[in-house]
């Protein structure tokens, strides 16, 4: 009865000590072929040539796809600053990276928001589809857009933006409200 005691404490010991390695569920993009590494918690960091910090990326998943070249991010969210110090950041549902980790594909409910310079309330603008050249901080839809800043909305088909000079262009069908600014005296 000890021995058949010891051989149970050792089994029992042995399955407790057995390091299992599976991968998370991961709730991404079906990709053709399976992923060569996933993280969880991730940052992906972009500098420039000059060594500074350009662009941080975060997703709480991701998943490499090697026969692609493809990375799939679980609600990316991207933080930049411009040249003028201006900060800017997007979020999205879902995401992919090509070439390398250097264009990034933001996908369902996005978010861009571009800090103003001054005491002005931020730029949003909200798509469903973004493509981000990360090394240039460039990005283009050609999704419907609808840009927010305090009480004035403008929509669009299409957008192309410089994130780092802060510049916007409104390819196709602009259409906008602006709240008048009104005087004290008037």
């Amino acid at each position: 009865m000890a021995l058949t005691g010891l051989v149970i404490l050792g089994l029992a010991l042995y399955e407790a000590q057995e390091t299992r390695h599976t991968a998370p569920e991961l709730p991404l993009p079906q990709v053709a072929g399976e992923p060569d590494y996933y993280l969880e918690g991730a940052t992906l960091k972009h500098y420039t040539t000059l060594g500074q910090l350009q662009q941080t990326v975060t997703t709480p998943k991701l998943a490499h796809y090697p026969e692609q070249d493809l990375t799939t991010l679980l609600t990316p969210k991207v933080f930049g600053q411009n040249a003028a110090g201006q900060q800017w950041d997007a979020r999205a549902n879902s995401g992919t990276l090509r070439q390398s980790d250097t264009q990034l594909q933001l996908n369902q409910d996005i978010v861009l928001t571009l800090k103003a310079p001054d005491n002005r309330p931020p730029l949003t603008l909200t798509t469903t589809t973004l493509s981000v050249d990360l090394p240039h901080a460039q990005a283009q839809t050609e999704d419907p857009i609808q840009i927010t800043q305090g009480e004035d909305i403008t929509r669009a088909l299409g957008l192309n933006v410089d994130l780092q000079q802060g510049i916007l262009i409104l390819p196709n069908q602009v259409e906008g409200h602006y709240e008048s600014i009104r005087s004290p005296n008037s």
